[in-house]
């Protein structure tokens, strides 16, 4: 039986499970009287991205345009957002400006995604008080990212701005989502007593849990699961695949180059399509990315049975990315700070540029009106 494209869309954007009142409000954006900007947000894992992707191919179902950015991607500056924008919209964008008129021109009903947004937090600002004013009306923004909006969105933008918290799964659709991922019923009951419907959790569950029927285990809290089931998980991974997902959590992406700078004795590519094949990672248009509460958990495990091999794998990406910075063009550049940097354990540097940790501030321009304070 053949099927339109329509269908085949439809089909697509229907893996994802549950999710019918998130999916409802971004809906909206598509209508006239709906908000200009919805900012979608929840902790590590809990499927902010797959919405996303959901929604944007029921949208382009629809008539819309869409343009997803992924904001590890992008330099958190003017310069280095108006770039990335213009390298997936084409285009000279010089100025917020140029931007807005770009993005208007692409259809009657246009929506910017910018996913992962908590790495641009110096970015928002600018992209609040200065973007966001100038895009036309037939435009509109998705954000998504683990903590919840600055004060400053609603206050500036009111009743055209949708905060949007997503929170675990239900039972019933927790439960759907292993049964689907091949688990049985009375063992999908037991798996999600354990995730709590957190779909990365239930995920990894349904990979390391689902052949081990009589194991017992008892956590708190979210966190404390997904380390817990990433253990289980990686305890069954052949020498090989461990070894190439214990290089690849001490750099921010992992590339073919840095396979073969980190573990000279393997071949780059084998390495390559093992980590590509794992649940937890993604394929992203620099390398491969994976999940980062998962690359956290392994890379903290490395350094402490591992000290010596860690430091190893941690210096030979840095030579390797030193090499490649030489050659970067200026569209690249920020792409190899980020990564050098995220080589640094330095704390409070990983923390200003990785945050993992809730915006209690944030640096904007000074206005006439905040001279008083200041003085």
């Amino acid at each position: 039986m053949s099927h339109t494209v329509r269908q085949l869309l439809q089909e697509q954007a229907a893996g994802l499970v549950g999710r019918d009142e998130e999916r409802a409000v971004l809906h909206h954006l598509l209508g006239e009287d709906g908000p200009l900007v919805v900012f979608v947000y929840g902790i590590a894992g809990v499927g902010k991205s797959a919405l996303i992707e959901a929604f944007a191919v029921e949208a382009r179902a629809l008539g819309a345009t869409i343009l997803r950015l992924d904001c590890r991607a992008i330099e958190p500056t003017e310069r280095g957002f108006l770039a990335a924008l213009a390298g997936s919209i084409g285009g000279e964008l010089l100025t917020a400006e140029d931007a807005a008129a770009r993005l208007g021109s692409l259809g009657e009903r246009v929506v910017l995604a910018l996913d992962t947004y908590e790495v641009v937090r110096l970015l928002d600002p600018w992209l609040r008080q200065t973007f966001v004013p100038t895009v036309t009306d037939n435009v509109r923004m998705v954000l998504a990212g683990r903590e919840p909006p600055m004060s400053g969105w609603p206050s500036a933008l009111g009743g055209l701005f949708r905060s949007l918290p997503l929170g675990s799964l239900s039972d019933v659709h927790a439960e759907e989502l292993l049964r689907r991922a091949g688990v049985e019923r009375a063992d999908a009951t037991r798996i999600n007593r354990l995730a709590r419907g957190h779909p990365l959790s239930l995920k990894l569950a349904a990979s390391a849990l689902a052949e081990r029927p009589d194991l017992s285990l008892e956590a708190v809290t979210v966190k404390a699961i997904v380390e817990e089931l990433t253990e289980l998980y990686l305890a069954g991974l052949d020498p090989s695949t461990r070894q190439a997902l214990d290089a690849a959590s001490v750099v921010r992406r992992t590339t073919l180059s840095l396979l073969a700078a980190m573990l000279p004795d393997v071949a780059p590519q084998d390495a390559f399509e093992r980590l590509r094949a794992l649940p937890f990672v993604e394929v992203s248009h620099d390398g491969l990315v994976l999940h980062d509460t998962v690359r956290e958990t392994v890379a903290a495990f490395l350094r402490s049975s591992d000290p010596d091999r860690s430091r190893r794998y941690r210096a030979a990406a840095w030579r390797q990315l030193r090499e490649e910075v030489a050659r970067a063009s200026t569209q690249e550049m920020w792409r190899y700070t980020a990564d050098l940097l995220y080589i640094l354990q330095n704390p409070i540097v990983r923390e200003a540029f990785f945050p993992t940790t809730e915006h209690m501030y944030s640096v904007e321009d000074s206005r006439p009106d905040d001279g008083p304070a200041i003085v």
